[in-house]
């Protein structure tokens, strides 16, 4: 039988981002995530290579025919942030269509250690609200490209 649905990722057209949020208290039971609790550790964008926004774009990798596992996205957590609970935001934001196609996950994480780094105020965003529907994504305090 011919695998109709082959391990491809059809969505290669667009940027891969990594926010995390700190939960308040000892847990995040209860906490949505809502207002400017966000902040960014990763993206992966535009190839080098690129000479326009048809890419080629670096989250293509995340999965491609015959890889198994897929190679994925990886993200360092800074090391020296404060101790306590997280949420960790995964968004993949397909470009091809429009409007874009926005692919999140979100999990909990307890992150351990003698760091007592938090983001100021400047670096904090909020989900809705972070990108504008004018056509490009907007953040506060970096472009993507």
């Amino acid at each position: 039988m011919p695998d109709v649905f082959p391990n491809v990722w059809p969505h290669s057209i667009g940027p891969v981002l990594a926010y995390m949020a700190a939960c308040p208290g000892d847990s995040c039971e209860g906490f949505d995530g809502s207002g400017d609790v966000w902040f960014k550790i990763g993206q992966v964008g535009l190839s080098p290579e690129a000479e326009d926004l048809r890419g080629p774009w670096q989250q293509g990798g995340l999965l491609q025919p015959g890889e198994e596992p897929a190679p994925g996205y990886t993200v360092a957590i800074p090391k020296n942030l404060k101790p306590g609970k997280y949420l960790i935001r995964h968004e993949v934001i397909m470009l091809a269509s429009r409007p874009p196609q926005f692919y999140i996950e979100c999990a909990q994480l307890s992150i351990t250690g003698d760091g007592t780094a938090s983001p100021s105020a400047d670096y904090l965003a909020s989900f809705p609200g972070t990108y504008k529907d004018e056509g490009t994504l907007s953040w506060p305090w970096m472009h993507l490209w």
